[in-house]
């Protein structure tokens, strides 16, 4: 997303059906956010791999960027 965005970009949960979240993503220099959807299935699946890992998200707010994220991965991959 950040490659097609082309600029600093920051993401924020904005909504949730069954099928599908919803995100807002806000760009360096634009007003207005560009919105961005997963399906559920991708999520519920990333959920599987955190707990897999047995993974604690911190008391506060959870910042999970792309090094964090492929950290992860490759710590499930391994497995």
């Amino acid at each position: 997303v950040r490659k097609n965005l082309d600029g600093n970009v920051h993401a924020y949960f904005c909504a949730a059906t069954e099928e599908e979240l919803r995100f807002a993503l806000f760009v360096k220099g634009r007003q207005e956010p560009v919105y961005q959807t997963t399906k559920m299935a991708v999520y519920r699946q990333s959920q599987e791999v955190l707990r897999t890992l047995d993974y604690k998200s911190p008391d506060d707010f959870a910042v999970v960027n792309s090094k964090l994220a492929q950290s992860l991965l490759d710590e499930y991959k391994s497995i």
